[in-house]
């Protein structure tokens, strides 16, 4: 049997999520092709793995949604020596025959940004940029009521509102995005090859739009209508309702409220007084870290994103965000030494559903997005495509393209229950002179229909 390891990042700055759903698909899932047995194993890795050169104990590593880049963003402008260096090990990794998958935060954290940043998170995507493919990445989105407060528009978060506005507190849904019917543009590619459909339902959440470099193999494409896929109002934080300072007051307030430590409620309020004055995001969230990391308190940063969720009121602006994806590639392929890329904006790892609408919450006194501002209605079972996450999985590993797991057979051209079931009716036909010689033209159709059932009932 041949074992393959594989490197789950469960690293952030703010937020990180679906590692789970990474575990679930991958650890421990088995296959045989032609008598020969593979198995996956995952293990999750930080920073520290990185910087401490444990890569090359695995065969590929998978990142999902990570805002990393964040953090290695300010690495590059307070400690240059760890940017380096953990630049250098992740670069040498996939030189030398690691493969890499990038889904959307993963996808920004290796990629060079091709619009022009405008908030502090797109600087970041632009900074942390590790040169390692051509690749670019379009992406719109800023710090949730953050960057409202430094005079960014609430339409800065694009996409990014999605997960954001879904909530986060214990009555969330967690459906954190949409699922998109995107366009498979190579459908020779070892991923998909042998797949019946043009088209492939997987869950999107606010990710990239890709700019293939010059030796890129786009996989994916956005659907010409990703324009028009399930609107989301805009909603705007304004605090206690007292002007720009309401909004100051009502954001700290918040915030205090998750600590209990006078020396923690302190260092909040000195941080809040030089922000305030200052007016520099890059300058508040360079000193937070230095702060909180220098006296080993890196969980103040995950009140601190508590108490912003919590923070009320937000009223509706009754306007959509304007999702600018349109012609862009939505997974690509590259390779950088001996080591394979994909770089992916929607998630392969995470369930999809079918129908739904997204409705705004009412604007009343109190809404924030601990409880969310938008709820989805009408959606069927969510179900996951895991075998789209396994055959890319396997492929940056190094794998041949006999070598991947199997496409489930209700996915396939031509199952090989219909190509029994076309062989016989051909041959009853002819038996009984049926003046219809092509069967497939009409019985053979419905049973070939009949035999590729909906996933949620397989």
């Amino acid at each position: 049997m041949r074992i393959i390891k594989i490197a789950i990042f469960d690293d952030r700055f703010l937020t990180n999520f679906a590692t789970r759903n990474f575990e679930c698909i991958l650890d421990g899932y088995e296959w045989e092709v032609d008598g020969k047995r593979y198995l996956f194993r995952t293990k999750r890795i930080y920073d520290s793995d990185i910087l401490m050169d444990k890569l090359n104990k695995f065969d590929a590593m998978v990142v999902g949604a990570t805002d990393d880049y964040l953090k290695i963003a300010l690495w590059r402008k307070v400690c240059p020596e760890r940017y380096q260096r953990w630049k250098t090990n992740l670069t040498n990794f996939i030189k030398n025959g690691g493969g890499y998958a990038g889904h959307c935060g993963g996808a920004n954290l290796i990629c060079k940004l091709a619009n022009k940043p405008e908030t502090f998170c797109e600087k970041a995507i632009e900074e942390s940029n590790l040169e390692i493919i051509e690749t670019r990445v379009y992406q719109k989105m800023d710090i949730p009521l953050i960057g409202q407060l430094i005079d960014h528009p609430p339409d800065a978060l694009e996409g990014a509102a999605y997960p954001i506005y879904d909530g986060f507190g214990p009555n969330s849904l967690g459906m954190g995005g949409v699922p998109i019917d995107f366009v498979i543009e190579d459908k020779s590619h070892p991923i998909f090859r042998g797949y019946r459909c043009s088209t492939v339902k997987i869950f999107w959440g606010g990710g990239p739009g890709l700019i293939a470099g010059n030796d890129a193999k786009v996989i994916l494409k956005y659907p010409n209508d990703v324009d028009k896929i399930q609107p989301l109002d805009v909603w705007e934080y304004v605090g206690t309702g007292r002007g720009e300072i309401g909004k100051w007051v009502g954001l700290v307030r918040s915030i205090i409220g998750e600590f209990v430590g006078r020396e923690d409620k302190r260092l909040i309020l000195k941080l809040f007084r030089k922000f305030y004055h200052k007016r520099t995001l890059d300058d508040f969230l360079i000193e937070l870290y230095m702060e909180t990391e220098s006296k080993g308190k890196l969980e103040i940063i995950e009140k601190i994103m508590r108490g912003l969720y919590k923070a009320e009121d937000w009223v509706n602006l009754h306007r959509a965000f304007k999702i600018k994806r349109r012609g862009m590639a939505a997974m690509v392929e590259e390779t950088h030494g001996d080591g394979r890329v994909i770089i992916s904006a929607p998630h392969t790892e995470d369930r999809v559903w079918d129908g739904g609408v997204i409705r705004s919450v009412d604007d009343v006194q109190g809404n924030c997005l601990w409880n969310g501002l938008m709820k989805w209605d009408n959606y069927s079972i969510r179900y996951f495509n895991d075998w789209i996450l396994r055959r890319e999985v396997a492929w940056i590993s190094g794998l041949d393209e006999n070598e991947l797991p199997p496409i489930p057979e209700r996915y396939l051209e031509k199952s090989s229950l219909v190509k029994k079931l076309i062989r016989f009716l051909k041959e009853l036909s002819q038996r009984c002179g049926c003046r219809d010689s092509n069967p497939r033209q009409s019985r053979g159709r419905a049973l070939c229909y009949q035999a590729t059932p909906h996933p949620l009932y397989s």
